[in-house]
């Protein structure tokens, strides 16, 4: 009869295992990771696992585990599996308070759990204006600048006769603005053009010689790191 009634016991123990878990707070959020303590495991560790609406178990091993409430309980105990359930130290669970109405476009919105995702539309419409507004005013001018910077580069290497250094010298004070490190250089070929460019005639010899000047000028500016 005793040993009946201690396979009975034995029985019973085996088929009501209990998985305890410690939390060092007192209280948390739905939906918040819980890092937790772990006693009386002793099967293989658990990962991502889902037990009905109550509990997820990120992880959990012989001492240690993370869970996240899914839902505010009443009572303090959840069934693991077919012989274990899992039970915890007191903790009070807050669910998240949603405002009762929103704002938007002087349009109110009363809000309940169905409409939770007006939130959500306010919250992505607001960043999406961030970062447009952002974009617009500091990424989008300096794509711009660079842009016509590269633009105004290109044409100073690509000139090469008397016509197109006429062109590129007529704007040097916009090239000395955008380009401060051509500046010695370009006022160096100033004084060589001015002795030609201003003659009452200029042959063609004088073009040559002010063409040949500007690429002693291109040669001095080949290699300066323009910001481009």
């Amino acid at each position: 009869m005793k040993i009946i009634l201690f396979l009975l016991l034995f029985s019973f123990s085996a088929l009501s295992d209990e998985v305890r878990l410690q939390f060092n707070k007192a209280n948390s959020l739905v939906g918040e990771v819980l890092p937790a303590s772990v006693a009386g495991f002793t099967g293989e560790p658990i990962e991502n696992k889902r037990i009905g609406d109550d509990l997820y178990i990120v992880s959990m091993n012989e001492e240690v585990a993370e869970v996240i409430f899914l839902k505010k309980l009443t009572n303090n105990q959840v069934q693991l599996n077919e012989t274990s359930t899992i039970t915890w130290s007191p903790i009070e669970l807050k669910e998240i308070q949603l405002p009762q109405s929103v704002s938007l476009l002087d349009q109110k919105f009363e809000l309940n759990a169905k409409k939770t995702w007006v939130v959500v539309l306010v919250i992505v419409v607001l960043m999406m204006a961030f970062a447009l507004k952002y974009y617009w005013s500091h990424i989008k001018p300096k794509q711009n600048l660079k842009k016509r910077k590269l633009a105004e580069r290109n044409k100073i290497f690509e000139a090469s006769t008397y016509g197109e250094v006429t062109d590129v010298w007529k704007k040097k004070h916009q090239l000395v603005e955008m380009f401060p490190e051509i500046e010695e250089a370009l006022l160096k070929f100033e004084i060589e053009y001015y002795r030609i460019a201003f003659k009452p005639e200029i042959s063609d010899d004088d073009k040559k010689q002010v063409e040949k000047k500007y690429q002693n000028f291109l040669d001095l500016i080949r290699g300066i790191n323009l910001g481009i």
